[in-house]
């Protein structure tokens, strides 16, 4: 499919979710494009997965990019002598009235061989059969053919069946999923003052490309290399999954490491903790970010409500665009009764609250706490 998307049709995440409650209330398929390592399989996964949850329905994926188009149209075979008849894939069988079917990298199939989901796209049926008793809902993914990848594009004949969006999150967005998430805090830090690089142009002949994708599993390499990581150790992880553009700009905050203030000195007294440089733009980030990663993962037991209060109490000796960038965290569940009172006291000088808790309440019931 040509990629004549318009900015009319160009979703974020809370118009991405949005659509798809309204798509599971009509039935009506959709196709969402994207460049690649966006994250739009992973939010439609959650997504449905917690709107179903308790009905007794299921979210059903197939990558279809490496799977036979039999696995999904079904093979003709003799019936009788002189017949032929569809069989029907064993698929199918587990897909009842309520599902969800999520297709993804739909791209990666000849335009011929995306064919056998038209009718399907449609009017919900395999040769005429009914699947789910044409209660079931169809979920395209698939990267745009601008990007290459291996990408042939989606056929013009699915596209003229489908409610078509591209999905490009806005960098906002992205921060404060990693926020709620416990994105280690080295990579929080780097995006919140280099914006930029959360998902710059993607370069198809170049191997490691910058992406949400890419910046999550850099987080969880980083978690894996322990508290005091070798320095070396932490840049090679970046350059393995980012161009050495990026690498070389993310040593100065794997330097400022030693320059933090440990997160159990912040929580045993956060009024008169150490502070760090408050004139490093870059060392303030780092370090309320830091406490907030640190006490994201906290083993089970701990009071992590009551630590936040402290942080809170902490950041209160930072300038506001320090503390703006904690908020999404700190509206993470649990939200503490000490941490509400705190922010009521504040006389609104960083943003209403109100409007952060009604923001928290839309975005938890999308987006993984990592819990």
């Amino acid at each position: 499919m040509a990629n004549d998307i318009c900015a009319k049709n160009i979703v974020g995440v809370s118009g991405f979710i949005r659509d798809l409650k309204v798509a599971y209330a009509t039935k009506k398929c959709r196709l969402y494009e994207s460049k690649p390592g966006q994250g739009k399989t992973t939010i439609a996964k959650q997504f449905f997965k917690q709107l179903l949850a308790g009905t007794g329905n299921t979210v059903h994926y197939m990558n279809v990019g490496i799977k036979p188009e039999e696995m999904i149209g079904g093979i003709i075979m003799p019936s009788q002598p002189g017949r032929c008849s569809l069989q029907i894939p064993e698929f199918w069988d587990k897909v009842k009235p309520g599902d969800v079917v999520i297709f993804d990298e739909l791209d990666k199939k000849r335009h011929d061989q995306q064919n056998v989901y038209l009718e399907l796209s449609q009017t919900g049926t395999l040769d005429g059969n009914y699947i789910g008793e044409g209660q079931v809902l169809y979920i395209f993914l698939a990267n745009r053919s601008t990007d290459r990848g291996g990408s042939y594009g989606v056929s013009p004949l699915i596209g003229n069946r489908v409610g078509v969006r591209e999905f490009r999150p806005a960098d906002s967005e992205v921060l404060d999923y990693m926020a709620e998430k416990g994105t280690h805090y080295l990579v929080q830090t780097y995006l919140r003052t280099h914006p930029g690089s959360i998902n710059p142009e993607y370069i198809t002949t170049r191997l490691r490309n910058s992406t949400s994708r890419s910046w999550e599993e850099c987080s969880d390499d980083l978690y894996a290399l322990g508290e005091n990581p070798n320095f070396q150790d932490v840049i090679v992880t970046v350059a393995s999954r980012h161009p050495d553009s990026v690498a070389q700009d993310f040593e100065m905050y794997a330097e400022m490491g030693h320059k933090l203030i440990p997160v159990e000195e912040v929580l045993a007294n956060p009024k008169k903790a150490r502070v760090p440089d408050k004139n490093d733009r870059a060392l303030g980030y780092l370090q309320l970010i830091m406490c907030c990663s640190k006490v994201q993962a906290f083993e089970p037991g701990r009071d992590r409500g009551k630590a936040k209060a402290a942080i809170w109490e902490y950041s209160k000796r930072f300038s506001a665009e320090f503390r703006s960038a904690i908020m999404p965290y700190m509206l993470a569940s649990p939200l503490p009764s000490e941490l509400i009172g705190s922010m009521e006291g504040e006389g609104n000088k960083t943003t209403d609250l109100k409007e952060l808790i009604e923001w928290k309440q839309t975005r938890e019931r999308i987006l993984n706490e990592g819990k």
